[in-house]
């Protein structure tokens, strides 16, 4: 009796703590086209675009048809913009969710240097969800966006940590605080169990 109750314990423990979980995968990069001054490092996976050329305007990293498995829930990217005084550009980040009807995408992020200067990098994680995108093509753009009117150059946006998170289709992982409590009543049930053997 009691090793049954054992392993039934064992077995609930087990499902409660790795089956569920949902699978994170790096984004492919290799899709993604290079638009203005922008440079990607497959190996790393970083992405870095450079104000060297104002009579652009803009630079991006941009896929037009970015298909959204059915599984795809979320994509997370880290972000950094650094810039000089006087440097008045953006970090964007576009998502159209239908490239093909000629609307203009939305900016679904936008990250300027701060005011008053600091030369410290602005730095984030951007989050999409997927959801509602699934089983369909959209537009991503990450890119800097430059202000021509500003009196410096120099601003510098780097994308990295580029990661799609895929579900199972199960629940999710319980937190640790249920876990806790749980093993706590397991315990709790082993022990009096235990005592009213003896």
């Amino acid at each position: 009796m009691r090793k049954s109750f054992l392993c039934v314990c064992t077995a609930v423990l087990f499902l409660m703590t790795g089956i569920h979980q949902a699978q994170s995968e790096p984004l492919d990069l290799s899709t993604f086209s290079l638009e203005g001054n922008t440079s990607v490092d497959l190996i790393t996976g970083i992405v870095t675009i450079d104000e060297l050329d104002t009579s652009i305007g803009y630079s991006y990293f941009a896929n037009d048809s970015f298909f959204v498995d059915a599984d795809m829930e979320t994509l997370t990217v880290e972000y950094s913009l650094s810039s000089t005084e006087y440097d008045f550009d953006w970090l964007v980040v576009k998502v159209d969710d239908d490239p093909a009807d000629g609307v203009m995408a939305l900016y679904d992020l936008e990250v300027s240097p701060p005011y008053p200067y600091d030369p410290t990098p602005v730095t984030g994680t951007y989050t999409l969800d997927l959801i509602s995108y699934q089983n369909s093509n959209i537009g991503l753009a990450f890119g800097l966006e430059y202000d021509w009117a500003d009196w410096a150059y120099g601003s510098v946006a780097t994308f990295s940590d580029f990661e799609v998170i895929r579900s199972n289709g199960t629940a999710p992982v319980p937190e640790p605080a249920t876990m806790i409590l749980f093993g706590t009543g397991l315990a709790g049930v082993f022990a009096a169990r235990r005592k009213k053997e003896l």
